[in-house]
């Protein structure tokens, strides 16, 4: 996960992808894993482009296409 924020957030934005949409199982244990290690990341690296970004999470792949 460290990578994925880190590294390949940076090379997308590089390519001009800002706009993440993520589609996260339904167990509500999984959002919140993905928020603690997110946090974790956030503050080892806190020169990160995650601000730069529009990351949202959906319920669904309609979801994601009508934001």
């Amino acid at each position: 996960m460290e990578w994925y924020f880190i590294h390949w957030k940076k090379d997308m934005l590089g390519f001009g992808l800002k706009t993440h949409r993520k589609i996260l199982p339904a167990e509500k244990w999984f959002e919140k894993m993905v928020q603690i290690a997110k946090q974790q990341i956030l503050e080892t690296y806190p020169d990160n482009i995650i601000d730069q970004l529009d990351i949202q999470y959906c319920d669904s792949i309609e979801e994601a296409i009508k934001l």
